[in-house]
């Protein structure tokens, strides 16, 4: 069976430029009644080398948000809560918490904040937001202005504290630690283990999501010594890893600290602390 909104809106994505498509999903918010405008606008990034970056900002009923690849703006014709409700559907949250109320989170390759504007619309008080990628990132700040809840973090998640190489790719939103088939440049980040760098007073975590472009193990391997403070764990594990997925490293290390672990055929990872 055909899916009717891929092919309404997302398949025009294949067959237009950037900018056309942008126009087209303009005609289309205006034929569904949602309507919303598109504004391009250039930002610097104070990186090694610099970056001048195009960025969007889709106006939604007098919401705004800042996203950095046009052709993803399709995420957004319903607003940034319903992309939330749709980044927490994917991982299949629901069905990891079985209706249990968290209260702090860790999202680690928050992007521009879509996963966690889910949690927030769910009651979420206090979640850490890792971003390295500095276009993202901008866009995750402006998303997020003014909202205490949101700790914001421009650093890699990973197993060691260093400055190191981080390949670029906002446009595809496949920015990582770890070479990926395509990448735009090549700047320096500063990676960071989650065990030294999270404030030394949480006493609990309620639910760490992890989207690293295939850097999974190393952020958990990162995350050792919290790992008997986090309840939930959820994992994208998709192939890009050289082309390969990585649930297998991820089920290992977990089940090794006592986590009861299940692995989709899509790549997801749910998790649950044995001890908690």
């Amino acid at each position: 069976m055909l899916n009717l909104k891929n092919i309404i809106v997302n398949k025009p994505a294949f067959l237009l430029g950037e900018k056309k498509y942008l126009k087209y999903l303009r005609f289309l918010s205006y034929v569904t009644l949602n309507p919303i405008k598109i504004k391009t606008d250039t930002i610097e990034v104070l990186t090694k080398p610099y970056i001048f970056a195009q960025i969007y900002k889709v106006s939604y009923k007098k919401k705004e948000v800042w996203i950095a690849d046009g052709y993803r703006v399709s995420r957004l014709l319903r607003g940034f809560s319903h992309a939330g409700e749709r980044s927490l559907g994917r991982y299949r949250l629901e069905e990891l918490l079985k209706g249990e109320k968290i209260c702090t989170a860790i999202d680690v390759g928050a992007n521009i904040g879509e996963f966690s504007i889910g949690l927030i619309n769910r009651g979420v008080s206090e979640i850490f937001c890792f971003e390295p990628d500095p276009v993202s990132f901008a866009c995750l700040k402006n998303n997020f202005s003014g909202d205490k809840s949101i700790k914001f973090s421009n650093f890699a998640a990973s197993n060691v504290n260093k400055i190191t190489d981080f390949y670029l790719s906002s446009k595809r939103a496949d920015s990582s630690l770890v070479k990926p088939d395509f990448f735009e440049k090549v700047i320096k980040v500063i990676s960071v283990k989650l065990d030294t760098f999270l404030p030394a007073n949480i006493n609990s975590i309620d639910l760490l999501k992890i989207e690293a472009e295939g850097a999974e193990p190393e952020v958990i391997l990162g995350s050792l010594s919290i790992l008997d403070k986090i309840k939930f764990i959820v994992v994208d594990s998709s192939p890009e890893r050289y082309g390969e997925k990585t649930d297998k490293e991820v089920r290992k290390i977990l089940e090794d600290f006592d986590y009861e672990v299940k692995v989709f055929d899509d790549g997801i990872v749910h998790a649950i602390n044995r001890n908690l």
